[in-house]
């Protein structure tokens, strides 16, 4: 894909974004790009992402990766911690998004713990940090991280499974965001979560394309509160 249709494309999500009150200078569209083409270039190689998402790479990955923005503070008191980065979804394009907030990016492959600190150097992403760890087997044993304001997760584990993972890295009320794949005129069930916990779907639409986007919001009821 070339570097200026992606750009057009990235360029073409502003309305969406901004009706969600996510606001993307020409700066950070130029880092969003950069992230991209040079996913694109590894992909070649590692199979960061399917084959098939090549060519819709803004609509599916990056739009829904900025839905979240909507949910997070841009502000040095909102700490993210992201389950299972992958390629880098969402937690890159939100540490462009709300360069005030602080992210870490967590996986347990070391292939793609390179690509992410090759992305951090590349962009100049100074409020992210990317830590090889495996948080089935390690949740607990964290030193120096944490605790964390939010936890965002993208195709890693069901919503009761992540919680108990990132629960003991989070504060004490502290969420987690899990993005959930939607298709139109799909019936959306809610999770089963354990007690205690309360859960909020925010949804999102796509105009451009008509894809739709959503996030479970979970965390733990306040004391006192009405479940």
């Amino acid at each position: 894909m070339a570097q200026q249709t992606l750009a057009q494309q990235i360029t073409a999500l502003q309305p969406d974004l901004q009706a969600l009150g996510v606001n993307i200078s020409a700066a950070q569209t130029e880092l969003l790009v950069s992230f991209c083409m040079e996913l694109l270039k590894w992909n070649r190689s590692f199979n960061l992402v399917s084959r098939r998402d090549v060519n819709r790479l803004a609509g599916r990955h990056v739009f829904d990766s900025l839905t979240g923005a909507a949910l997070l503070e841009n502000d040095a008191r909102e700490q993210v911690l992201d389950v299972g980065s992958g390629a880098g979804f969402p937690g890159i394009p939100l540490a462009v998004a709300l360069p005030r907030s602080r992210f870490v990016l967590v996986d347990r492959s070391a292939r793609r713990v390179r690509f992410l600190r090759h992305i951090q150097r590349l962009c100049g992403l100074d409020n992210l940090q990317v830590e090889q760890c495996n948080l089935v087997a390690q949740s607990a044993q964290m030193p120096g991280l944490g605790p964390f304001s939010a936890a965002v997760a993208r195709a890693v584990a069901s919503p009761a499974e992540l919680w108990r993972l990132v629960q003991p890295l989070l504060q004490a009320r502290g969420r987690m965001l899990v993005y959930e794949s939607t298709r139109a005129g799909e019936d959306v069930q809610d999770p089963a979560l354990p007690a205690g916990l309360s859960s909020t779907r925010h949804a999102f639409g796509l105009v451009a394309t008509g894809q739709n986007h959503a996030i479970l919001q979970v965390q733990q009821v306040a004391a006192g509160a009405a479940t």
